[in-house]
């Protein structure tokens, strides 16, 4: 009896220690698209483009000296830029940003509208695509938005 409950002590220890927690600490669950961007600060770590006539070909437009900004959705309008690059003369900044539907999937930031493919407690991605005409040649641009905590 004495071997049973100890089996079944263990099996419940290990089944604790299976449930891992977010990494970053921060519970999304039950949250809108819009509530999990106004959590937390986020930095813009990839923001790549690729065309459609050079598939697999991404290029990250995000210059090193942007990652370490800080972009803080502080309501439902507003984006607050901290700007933390020694490379940067930019100086901190209120950013434009809304949601037409915060449970929906389109984030307007940035000056485009994008929609949330992915959204965790750490990393919030989004994307896009728009038509670009060079010399009478028109092209399909994809791009993709990262955020991380």
């Amino acid at each position: 009896m004495k071997k049973m409950l100890f089996g079944a002590a263990m099996l419940a220890l290990m089944a604790l220690a299976a449930c891992e927690k977010d990494p970053s600490g921060t519970d999304i669950k039950g949250k809108t698209n819009q509530e999990v961007l106004m959590m937390q600060p986020w930095h813009l770590t990839s923001w790549t483009d690729s065309t459609e006539s050079f598939p697999g070909v991404n290029q990250n437009i995000v210059e090193p000296c942007l990652k370490d900004d800080v972009y803080e959705f502080i309501n439902t309008t507003q984006v607050k830029l901290t700007v933390n690059s020694v490379c940067d003369a930019e100086t901190d900044n209120t950013l434009t940003w809304n949601m037409p539907d915060p449970k929906g999937t389109t984030v307007n930031f940035l000056n485009y509208s994008w929609t949330i493919e992915t959204v965790a407690a750490d990393k919030v991605t989004m994307s896009r695509d728009y038509l670009f005409n060079i010399d009478g040649v028109t092209y399909t641009i994809f791009e993709v938005l990262t955020l991380t905590k």
